[in-house]
């Protein structure tokens, strides 16, 4: 395990399923809303996690931050609905733009087939070295994780007594699982992480927290 003593206790949980309107593309940082069964998805996980949270019948103190997406601040917002203390008191919720997805750049928007007539050469590229090559105007994993890890960081130095739970993207949360677990990103798509779950990152490694 890679978990430097600066390497902080935090949840992070994946936004829910997305719209069909977007199936079998790859949409990184386009702005694509929550589908109904996105929704309950989250409602699911927001449970498990409450009851995960809440062991000995109360919520620790918890802050939400979320992408700027609407995918995840939607989320974010059905998660602290649920997380509603006894008093009606809602858990604070920011938003930080760098935990948005990894940029694709010119790849946005399109399917897989397309982006591999159009882009051979890059396409080639980032299937050889994963962690560096990147899309035309986008960004590669290697810089996607160094930006997760600063803002992890930072927000864990801001908030230093409070649990933090971050609402992000498949791509953004595999890169902080990839350096917790010391795993070489041109692995990191073969982490599973399905909509809606939620992973917790920490001095001793990284599990799995509820069961959706």
């Amino acid at each position: 395990m890679n978990a430097p003593d600066s390497f902080p206790q935090l949840l992070c949980m994946r936004h829910g399923a997305v719209t069909e309107a977007v199936r079998g593309r790859l949409y990184g940082r386009l702005d694509v809303p929550l589908s109904e069964a996105g929704r309950e998805q989250i409602r699911r996980a927001a449970q498990a996690l409450r009851r995960d949270l809440a062991a000995d019948g109360s919520l620790p103190p918890l802050r939400l931050i979320s992408s700027p997406l609407s995918r995840c601040r939607e989320s974010a917002a059905l998660v602290r609905e649920a997380l509603r203390g006894a008093d009606g008191s809602l858990p604070p919720l920011l938003v930080d733009d760098d935990l948005a997805e990894i940029a694709l750049g010119q790849w946005e928007g399109l399917p897989k087939a397309e982006i591999r007539r159009r882009f051979p050469a890059q396409w080639a590229a980032r299937g050889t070295d994963m962690a560096h090559a990147a899309p035309p105007g986008g960004e590669s994993f290697a810089g996607a994780q160094q930006r997760a890890l600063a803002a992890v960081r930072r927000l864990a130095a801001g908030y230093p007594d409070e649990s933090l739970l971050l609402l992000s993207h498949a791509g953004l949360i595999r890169c902080l699982m990839a350096h917790v677990l010391a795993l070489p990103l041109q692995e990191v798509l073969r982490l599973p992480l399905p909509f809606a779950a939620v992973v917790r990152l920490d001095r001793e490694g990284i599990g799995p927290v509820g069961k959706g």
